[in-house]
């Protein structure tokens, strides 16, 4: 059986404010560049993956302790960011990524990135995405242009 060990895991972040909710079951990383914060709850009903991590648009289920500030820090340090695609502004699905993935970005990569999506081609379930990150310089929207010939690019508009 887990435990709350939220206090625990918020001794790790002292650089970063943090706040422990009244229920003592949510615990709350408050992101200085005034971005998105990282939230982290506690649900002892759930005997597998009682902690629930959320950043951005994107959530995971985890039980283990270490692993959460390991992901956690990821996220400040800029290694690990949200990513979540759209059509007609409609959000579709999405993932965390690397932001070494984003080096080099192309439609290719994120094609060949999301591949084990069972959705079809990427171009055909999204028109968008947005990628967002613990540091305000990681944030950006972007597009899917496909031109007369059919290839499709990626057009960037910085947030």
């Amino acid at each position: 059986m887990f435990q709350n060990n939220l206090v625990a895991i918020a001794s790790q972040f002292s650089d970063y404010a943090t706040h422990l909710f009244d229920d003592k079951n949510s615990l709350e990383i408050r992101n200085p560049f005034g971005n998105e914060n990282i939230k982290l709850e506690y649900v002892p009903e759930d005997e597998w993956t009682p902690y629930i991590l959320y950043f951005s648009f994107q959530h995971w289920h985890m039980n283990d302790e270490e692993d959460i500030i390991e992901h956690i820090y990821d996220i400040i340090n800029g290694k690990l960011l949200s990513i979540e695609f759209f059509k007609c502004g409609r959000r579709c699905f999405g993932g965390d990524i690397e932001a070494k993935e984003l080096q080099d970005l192309s439609y290719e990569t994120l094609e060949n990135f999301f591949s084990d999506f069972p959705f079809g081609k990427l171009k055909d379930i999204a028109d968008s995405f947005k990628v967002r990150g613990w540091k305000p310089d990681a944030n950006f929207d972007a597009v899917f242009d496909v031109d007369a010939c059919g290839k499709t690019t990626i057009k960037i508009n910085n947030t």
